[in-house]
């Protein structure tokens, strides 16, 4: 078979000037990005995001590892039918990257894809701490409407994409999303988080090739933590630092300590600022537990707090203040809870009559309740 010369490689459909395969040559002070060749916007500088105080980001891990600490405890009085799996210490990265974005309530803002550990995403991303027991509670009160809590959450008003259960697929379903943006000429950008397991599985490969290509106005953060001796890293990958990943894909990359809130916070800041100047997908590695000094980022900020000026009893304060209100929209959840577990919601699934009636699992899930007898 002779290829035409004259065919033009459109695959998407979309004209090859909205659909670049490869930027601009690269040229001094863009670290490795290239110079932008579309900066969406009407062409007037872009609304600025201002950095955070470090008593906010304080205010924000302690609500965040709060929350946390709440949930342990509802499983473990049996009233959480399921406890989110996160790993101790992690508040750092996505708090600093909900203080990096534009949010916004009307559509227009950036959108965040966190995982789905990642209580501070959802609290800062406008999720009010009553609802976020609700639904981890699986009651008829909370947005989900069905008796099993795995937090999926979707607000593309606030900007919140729901985690992806596969490893790796997120960064393939905001590689397009970022591509709307741009496309549209909005200023807009995103941030994924995944593991780094994920970045070594072929989703996240064809997302990033697919985001790097077409300049994506999108920020891919891995997190990063010591190894696990039951999966040894050379089994995923030889390479000693992820953000040496970008250097294949020709995205600018950088590699930051989760527990320092403070430098994290600068460093997707940064990201998602050449991201939005039109320079295309930035990667972030943020490392937990991995560098020297204290690993807890509310420890390390409190501590730089401290030589800063700030008194103890200011930052008890902070403490105390975030644990009362998390405590009591628990305890506002708890009473507001619903006698029988609620049946899944088909209404947002299935279109007019002819829903599937109750399945022998939801049936299960029921039975599995006795603490609901």
């Amino acid at each position: 078979m002779t290829r035409d010369p004259g065919r033009s490689r459109r695959s998407s459909g979309l004209p090859r000037s909205a659909v670049p395969f490869a930027g601009p040559e690269r040229g001094p002070g863009t670290n490795g990005a290239g110079s932008a060749d579309h900066v969406p916007g009407d062409g007037h500088a872009p609304e600025v995001v201002e950095p955070p105080s470090p008593r906010a980001l304080l205010a924000a891990l302690w609500t965040s590892r709060a929350a946390d600490e709440r949930l342990a405890a509802l499983h473990d009085e049996g009233r959480l039918p399921l406890l989110p799996s996160r790993p101790p210490l992690r508040e750092g990265g996505v708090v600093a990257a909900a203080h990096a974005i534009r949010i916004r309530d009307d559509g227009s803002g950036d959108v965040l894809a966190p995982t789905r550990r990642a209580a501070g995403a959802l609290l800062l991303l406008g999720t009010d701490l009553e609802t976020f027991f609700r639904e981890h509670l699986a009651e008829r009160t909370g947005s989900m409407h069905g008796p099993l809590a795995e937090l999926h959450r979707v607000d593309f008003e606030r900007g919140l994409f729901a985690p992806v259960a596969p490893l790796g697929v997120a960064v393939e379903v905001m590689a397009g999303i970022t591509l709307a943006f741009r496309l549209k000429g909005e200023d807009r950008v995103g941030v994924v988080f995944d593991s780094d397991r994920a970045s070594s599985t072929g989703s996240w490969h064809e997302g990033l090739v697919f985001a790097a290509a077409r300049r994506c106005p999108l920020v891919v953060v891995v997190e990063r933590g010591p190894a696990d001796p039951a999966f040894p890293r050379p089994r995923d990958t030889r390479l000693e630092h992820f953000g040496a990943k970008g250097a294949a894909y020709g995205t600018p990359a950088s590699s930051v300590d989760g527990a320092d809130v403070l430098a994290a916070t600068g460093a997707l800041r940064a990201a998602v600022e050449g991201a939005r100047a039109g320079h295309g997908v930035h990667l972030v590695e943020i490392r937990y537990g991995m560098d020297e000094g204290e690993p807890d980022p509310v420890a390390r900020l409190r501590a730089a707090l401290l030589e800063e000026g700030a008194s103890a009893e200011e930052l008890d304060s902070i403490e105390h203040e975030t644990r009362r209100s998390v405590e009591e929209a628990a305890e506002r959840a708890l009473a507001g809870e619903t006698a029988e577990v609620a049946a899944p919601s088909t209404g947002r699934v299935y279109a007019g009559a002819g829903a599937p009636a109750e399945t022998g699992r939801w049936a299960a899930a029921r039975a599995s309740r006795p603490f609901r007898d």
